[in-house]
């Protein structure tokens, strides 16, 4: 029988707003890939539509499509919605996070889910 795997980003914090905060690494990673700049993750800004213009967050958005990013509750929600639509059996997760506790954390909060 066919098993489907997906592959997604899921960012995951105590709150909406520091998981947006968090996710704005990633959001780095993929404007410096946009831009041809290979490099480390960067640590996260407070808005990621100060340093970019508007078709390259429209190029980001894309990129990142399947992130889930949030709370508890958000993640969750997002998630199971994800999950209903696509049938898939298994999610498989990366969450590039800068602050390695932060990324701990992300982990914690989604194996509680």
């Amino acid at each position: 029988e066919p098993y489907v795997i997906t592959a997604v980003n899921i960012i995951a914090a105590d709150t909406d707003k520091e998981a947006f905060r968090l996710f704005t690494s990633l959001q780095l990673r993929a404007l410096e890939m946009i831009r041809g700049i290979h490099g480390p993750l960067q640590p996260p800004v407070n808005s990621i539509d100060k340093v970019c213009s508007k078709p390259e967050k429209y190029a980001v958005d894309q990129r990142l499509k399947y992130s889930f990013v949030g709370g508890p509750a958000t993640v969750k929600e997002n998630t199971k919605s994800f999950l209903d639509k696509t049938q898939a059996d298994e999610i498989m997760v990366v969450s590039h996070i800068y602050d390695h506790k932060a990324r701990l954390r992300s982990y914690e909060i989604l194996s509680s889910l």
